[in-house]
C-alpha cells in the first residue's frame, strides 16, 4: 500500500506509526503520521523510526484519545493517495487512508 496506494484502493491494513502532525492545520479528523508494518517502541529519548509518510482521515470522536507524538496501532482502509503542501512551499504526495480504529500504545515525547 505504501509504495502504490492507487493499486490497493479499498484494501484494509493494520499499520503502526507515530503521529507527526495533528493540529489546527490538519483539523480534528485528519492527521499525518510516519508509518510501517511493524510495531516499534520509542527509544528512551523519544525517537521512533518509521520511514513512510501518510495522511489519515477518521471520525473526530474516534480520534479524541490520540495526539501528536503518540505511537499508535491503526486499522485502516486505503483510499489511494493525496497531495499536501509542505511547510517549505513544496508538495508531497502520500498514501491516504480511512481510520477504522486507532489504539495508542506509547508516547514518543
Amino acid at each position: 500500500m505504501v509504495r502504490d496506494p492507487g493499486a490497493h484502493l479499498g484494501e484494509s491494513y493494520r499499520l503502526f506509526g507515530k503521529i507527526t502532525q495533528f493540529d489546527s492545520a490538519t483539523g480534528t479528523n485528519t492527521f499525518r503520521a510516519s508509518i510501517g508494518y511493524d510495531k516499534k517502541w520509542p527509544a528512551s529519548y523519544g525517537y521512533v523510526d518509521y520511514d513512510a509518510n501518510a495522511i489519515f482521515l477518521g471520525v473526530s470522536t474516534d480520534l479524541e484519545d490520540v495526539v501528536q507524538d503518540d505511537v499508535v496501532e491503526l486499522w485502516v482502509t486505503c483510499m489511494g493517495s493525496t497531495t499536501y503542501q509542505t511547510a517549505i512551499g513544496g508538495s508531497q504526495t502520500v498514501p491516504y487512508s480511512l481510520v477504522g480504529k486507532v489504539k495508542r500504545y506509547a508516547t514518543a515525547s
